[in-house]
């Protein structure tokens, strides 16, 4: 197992594969190290209720959850069997575990959603301070709340 894994992470991700379930077959991969079985997940899953396919079927279910550092688009064209046995296929979701760490959700029917991300761009006039009405920060850190509040991205050049 990594150094930089322990079994807080691995029940971290085997609770996500769970509760993103619906009713379609699944199977489970690592390339972490040399377990590309990902023993410790199915043990798991299979704990937890979830039964992945066997290690010799990889292209038959609809969906294959990759444990990874690499890059999501990188792990469509990595050649080890249980991902290159599963193509064609698409990234679906991808969720940020720890550090470089990432599971991927490789499938056949899903695509990736794109995000969308959202901006706002405030202009604040730059005058003398002895020119403002009100003196204070107040109104500029209530415009910094206000987006945040709304989970735009922010970053604050002054």
């Amino acid at each position: 197992m990594p150094e930089d894994l322990s079994l807080r992470e691995i029940k971290k991700i085997s609770l996500i594969i769970v509760k993103d379930l619906k009713t379609e077959a699944f199977n489970i991969t690592s390339t972490l190290d040399g377990d590309s079985r990902a023993m410790p997940y199915r043990y798991l899953l299979a704990v937890y209720g979830k039964k992945s396919q066997s290690v010799e079927n990889y292209n038959k279910p609809d969906s294959l959850y990759v444990i990874t550092r690499d890059s999501p688009t990188s792990v469509i064209s990595n050649t080890l069997f249980e991902i290159a046995s599963f193509q064609p296929s698409n990234v679906a979701k991808v969720w940020e575990i720890k550090g470089n760490i990432r599971l991927v959700k490789l499938s056949k029917k899903e695509k990736l959603e794109p995000k969308i991300e959202k901006f706002l761009t405030i202009v604040n006039p730059v005058r003398a301070r002895e020119l403002w009405d009100d003196k204070s920060m107040n109104s500029l850190l209530e415009q910094i709340e206000m987006v945040k509040k709304r989970d735009y991205r922010h970053r604050v050049d002054i």
